[in-house]
């Protein structure tokens, strides 16, 4: 035969919990509380950070000949369901500014938007040749805000002819007879045949470098491929 126990009232807890003992471990569960949901805030804001900063969908990119290129960033959070829904960007033409908070060519302020590819730059104007250094933070859709992104930069190319500065085409050159090593189309026929047209030319500019090189920055506009070597190592990505 099954016997019914009674379910104790509200009453007889609460009289267990006004008892020292049981008092006491019920503040110290209460405080443990408090404390672990505060580190799980902490952890969650630390665990949020904008990486893998783009500039024109390339990393570090040099060459860039848009006035308004686009800046992306990927959103890494340690909790699921995370949204952004707002960024700020700052960009600078000193590393050292940038490093102080200060976005003295671009600083969008907080702008409340998910948008994080292609984000179009809408500062100064962007200056020909020039290095800008840019980073960002994030703000997420359970009131969390990352720490700064690291520095990335982007470098303009040229944006206009005059930016040349003197600059001239190398283009194809006619040489005297005299001066054919091979004679002909294929190095055994007619000289009449001559050279063909579509030899590749090896373009060669010497020059002396008086001081130490920091950097040094090779601008080159050609149609078709090219090759850009340096005392016969080759450098770039082409």
């Amino acid at each position: 035969m099954a016997t019914l126990s009674r379910i104790p009232d509200i009453k007889y807890y609460e009289q267990i919990l006004t008892m020292k003992p049981y008092k006491d471990l019920f503040r110290f569960f209460l405080i443990a509380l408090i404390c672990f949901k505060a580190c799980i805030f902490k952890t969650s804001a630390a665990e949020l950070k904008p990486t893998n900063l783009t500039c024109n969908y390339k990393n570090n990119p040099i060459g860039i000949d848009s006035k308004k290129p686009g800046l992306s960033w990927i959103i890494v959070s340690g909790q699921r369901g995370t949204k952004q829904t707002a960024y700020q960007i700052l960009v600078s033409d000193k590393l050292d500014e940038l490093k102080k908070g200060k976005g003295n060519v671009w600083n969008t302020g907080k702008i409340n938007a998910a948008n994080s590819i292609q984000v179009l730059y809408s500062g100064k104007e962007l200056q020909s040749a020039k290095k800008y250094y840019w980073q960002v933070r994030i703000w997420d859709n359970k009131g969390n805000v990352s720490a700064w992104s690291e520095p990335a930069t982007w470098q303009m190319g040229l944006l206009a002819s005059a930016d040349w500065k003197g600059a001239r085409w190398i283009a194809y050159n006619e040489l005297p007879a005299s001066k054919k090593i091979v004679p002909a189309a294929h190095g055994g026929g007619k000289q009449e045949w001559e050279l063909l047209k579509d030899t590749l030319p090896l373009l060669r500019r010497e020059f002396a470098v008086e001081k130490p090189i920091e950097q040094a920055i090779i601008f080159i506009s050609g149609l078709g491929h090219f090759e850009l070597s340096v005392n016969g190592k080759k450098t770039g990505d082409h």
